[in-house]
Formats: C-alpha cells, structure tokens, sequence
C-alpha cells in the first residue's frame, strides 16, 4: 500500500469544478490507475469529500468513468448539503446569548487552519469577502451549487464521518434543560452524512462533571468581558476534537478510518497472477549458462555475439509443445511462470533449463534439471549421466508441481544424442527451485 497526498490549498476559494481543484484531482487519479493498475482509495477532508465525488461522476479522455478507477472513500465533515456556520452563529446565539465567531468558516475556506499552512489566499481578507468567495458562495446551505451536484455514483464503496458537538444549555447559564447538537461547528451532522446515509458519527459531550472540557467553559463564563468571552468560548469549541478542522486529528476518528480502510484492503486485495509473456520477455536475468547478468529482448540475450553464445526462452518448443507454464506454485512470492530456456556458451552446448518468474516479471530461481541440495533426487540412481542438450520436450503442472519431460543421456549414449525420456519435477520454495524426483518415463 502507497499513501499519497493531494492539497488545492492555494485555490481552496474556487469551487469544485476549478481546473485547478477538481480536474487537477481528476488527472492525479489517472495517473495513479495508470502507474500501478488498482482502483486509488481516498480519505477526503471537508470539500475534499466533494470535489472526490466530483471526480466520480466524470470521465477520462477515453471515456472511462472514473468511478471504476476509485476504491474506498472515506469523507470527513463533508458538507454534502452544505455548512450550517452561519446557522449556528444566527440560530444558537438567540438561545446562549453569545456570538460564535466567523473566523473559523475564514479558516475552513481559506486553509489558515483546516491544512495548518497559513498560506490560504484569503488570510488577509475579512470575513465577508470569503462568503463572497465562489467556494463560500456555493457552501452554503440550500445553494444551487450544492443542490445541482450528482450523488455518489451507484456501487461505489463510500463511508461517510462526523464529528458532533453535543453541548448542554444549562453549562452556558441558561434555565433551559436541554442539549444541543452542533455538528463539528462548520459542517452540521446531517449534511455531513447526507450521501450516503450510512455514517459513523463521533460525539464530543460536553454534560459530564468529569470532563475536562465543562471544567474549561465554566471557566470561559467566568470572563466578565463579553468579547473576551466570545473569545475565549470560541476558542474553546474550536479546541474539541470534534471541531471541523480537527477531526484528521481525533484519535478515536483516525482509528475508525484505518480500521475501515484495511478491512477494505484485506476484501479486495486482488490475487496474485502469475506473470505472462509481455512481463517477462524484457525481464533482468542474473549470470546463466556462464553469460554475464542482463536484461532480456523478446526473450533473448541480445548483447552476445555469435561467438559468445546464445539464450533465448523458448514460449513454444521444437515439437510445437507449450514452453511456459503459468501458475507455478510457490510458497513466498505467489504463483510463477516456467519457461524452458536454450542456450549455451561459446559454442559450448548446455542442457536445456527452466526459468521462473514472479510478478512483474522478477527472476524467481533457476533449474537446470541438476540436484544441487542435500537429499535431491539424482541421475545415477536411474544409471543416467543427466539431461541432454535441447532434450526438453514438454513442461506441465501437476499435483502442484512442474513437471518436465526431457530426453536425458544413458551411459552408452554420445553427448549430443540422449535416448532416454525423463520425468522431473520440480518444486518453488524459498526463493529456491528444488527437484522432487526423477523418474523414467514409462509413458502416460
């Protein structure tokens, strides 16, 4: 698994669909599908939520939707109808009686606090010129912007998290007996788990005695100042751990967006296949036959003269036989591909080998038919001296293993003629190929 991270922080005031937000994400997305070839999970802050979703519904410059390019999404305190800041400075100060500060929706749209940069283009700018920002417009509850954006594509795998400020009236002074639910300040929890509905939402209360938190606002409406107070309450809101611009940082939050996202790794985790022609005809090959290490051309050791000798991995053999097998058991690098292999050294022939391939084409181990560890099986027990040149006339899996049909030489055989047909089978482990057993052939 990579982790990669994307930021628009120095456009966060433009809308979604900006070339440099939305399209510049789009392409970013491509980009990762292209490189390593699985669908790219996202966790998505705030309008990040929106503009990932943006992306879903779109297409690529071939037409594919890019939805198929997606894995799991997980949105925090996506305001996916909008934010309610301005709600609960207008609506909870009649009850309270205090003002809760704009600056935190200035920190929301311009970056000052949300990405913790302070590089926000709008941190100079008052409150009122973010809410006529394109990004503040279209935030708001109810705008048209947010009613024409199309929901999550159907099918896709998306988890939505809030975080809710629960806090009780009575703490604030007032006779009434009654909580009230603030969201995470910025984003209200309906809208941040309005698509899809199912959501995890993670309470911060404030109606325990034990709470450090009740301990700090009781200390908060102690300050005579009414500004200061405002103040001073502000900042002891935007301090929870359920405040919009903190969530990334809630422990209990992070845990739940880890936990999601492994579990989704582990049911999705494609399979290992074994590699085909394409990735190992240009693959890296260490010292055989005596040639030095090099990389392949279309199977070949093309940087050999004539005279220094050849190797080529043979994909059909001389008696139009398959000369690869894919989907070699092994029991540490998944399945591998088997190709027999011709070749020899300054005219000096060798016998013919097999070669193996892990995933994305990466040299596995070599067998040239010989027992070369403790306990493998031998030639001499079959009164053989060992396979013979080009003798490979068939490889095929079986019971889990390759087995190798090969003419081998008999004592009274010439070295350039074996007679004898042979069966070894050999077995991937370890980062090792070992022989099983040799048999003669006795036919099927």
């Amino acid at each position: 698994m990579r982790v990669f991270s994307f930021s628009y922080t120095p456009d966060s005031l433009r809308w979604i669909d900006n070339d440099k937000v939305g399209l510049k994400f789009a392409e970013t997305i491509d980009c990762l599908y292209e490189k390593f070839g699985v669908p790219v999970s996202v966790i998505a802050h705030s309008m990040g939520g929106l503009v990932t979703r943006w992306v879903a519904n779109s297409s690529d410059a071939q037409g594919v939707s890019r939805a198929t390019k997606l894995g799991k999404v997980i949105t925090l305190g996506t305001p996916y109808e909008g934010s309610w800041l301005s709600a609960i400075a207008n609506g909870a100060t009649d009850v309270v009686g205090l003002n809760l500060s704009g600056v935190s929706l200035l920190n929301f749209l311009c970056g000052k606090s949300g990405t913790n940069t302070g590089e926000g283009e709008c941190g100079p700018i008052p409150l009122y010129s973010s809410f006529r920002s394109e990004a503040g417009r279209n935030l708001r509850i109810g705008s048209e912007a947010i009613k024409n954006l199309a929901r999550w594509p159907a099918g896709m795998d998306v988890a939505t998290i809030a975080g809710s400020i629960q806090m009780p009236l009575a703490l604030l002074g007032s006779p009434r007996n009654t909580t009230i639910e603030l969201g995470d300040l910025v984003v209200g929890t309906s809208s941040a788990t309005a698509d899809p509905k199912a959501a995890r939402v993670f309470e911060c209360r404030y109606d325990s005695a034990a709470s450090s938190g009740v301990t700090a606002l009781k200390e908060v409406l102690k300050v005579a100042d009414p500004k200061d107070r405002q103040a001073k309450l502000t900042g002891a809101l935007t301090g929870s751990p359920c405040y919009h611009s903190n969530l990334m940082r809630h422990v209990d939050l992070t845990n739940e967006v880890l936990l999601q996202m492994f579990d989704w790794l582990a049911a999705n985790r494609a399979a290992p296949k074994a590699p085909d022609w394409e990735s190992i005809k240009g693959a890296s090959i260490p010292n055989e036959c005596s040639n030095p290490p090099t990389t392949l051309v279309d199977g070949k050791n093309v940087t050999l003269a004539p005279n220094e000798g050849i190797f080529e991995l043979l994909q059909v053999l001389e008696n139009s036989e398959p000369g690869l097998v894919q989907g070699v058991p092994s029991d540490d690098a998944g399945p591998l591909t088997a190709v027999v292999v011709r070749c020899n050294a300054g005219g000096t022939g060798w016998p013919d080998s097999v070669i193996f391939f892990s995933a994305g084409g990466k040299h596995y181990g070599t067998s040239y038919l010989y027992g070369v560890s403790e306990g493998e099986p031998n030639w001499e027990d079959l009164d053989l001296r060992g396979p013979g040149r080009d003798g490979v006339r068939r490889i095929r899996l079986k019971d889990g293993e390759l087995e190798v049909l090969t003419l081998a030489e008999n004592e009274t055989d010439a070295s350039c003629c074996p007679s004898t047909a042979a069966i070894v089978r050999l077995r991937a482990t370890g980062g090792k190929i070992l022989i099983t057993s040799i048999v003669e052939d006795l036919g099927d």
